[in-house]
């Protein structure tokens, strides 16, 4: 997952827009080169000139947040705050008294296994531990609910953009 927000973020630099939701698992918006996109009125042009304008503010964001990330949600599990392709960003929490604070938020975390979600936080505050929650009961993502998990850390939602 890292590896592939860098490589989006590499070849966006060179001119090229790319989801790391595409490069992992083919979902989301494919590669297209920014140079090809013509300023005329039809409804694909207008679709990656959208697409164009949100890499910019991800860019925008990132460079003015330490310890920022944005991430291209996936699946339903926040519906209906977040939908499928909804782009959300927030700035990394480190320290155990941080990442308690951000209890009921919504929250990009990413687990000791490595696992990045982003979901519903409740703290167990006396254990450290933290459980994962999806508010879409109608979710269809494969894990709802994910209890005593321990964090690196947690990013509260602070940035949202729609497609």
């Amino acid at each position: 997952s890292k590896g592939a927000q860098r490589l989006a973020k590499a070849l966006l630099t060179e001119g090229v827009i790319c989801s790391a939701e595409w490069l992992l698992d083919g979902k989301g918006i494919g590669p297209y080169f920014i140079s090809t996109l013509s300023i005329d009125k039809n409804e694909n042009s207008f679709a990656w000139h959208n697409q164009l304008a949100i890499q910019k503010e991800i860019k925008f964001f990132e460079e003015n947040n330490l310890h920022s990330l944005v991430l291209m949600l996936s699946d339903d599990s926040l519906e209906p705050f977040y939908r499928i392709g909804d782009y959300v960003g927030g700035v990394k929490k480190y320290s155990l008294k941080e990442i308690n604070a951000l209890d009921g938020c919504f929250c990009i975390v990413e687990t000791i296994e490595k696992e990045v979600f982003i979901r519903k936080l409740i703290s167990e505050k006396k254990s450290g531990l933290f459980s994962l929650l999806c508010i879409n009961p109608s979710t269809t993502a494969s894990e709802p609910i994910k209890n005593n998990v321990q964090l690196k850390w947690a990013a509260p939602i602070i940035w949202h953009r729609k497609p």
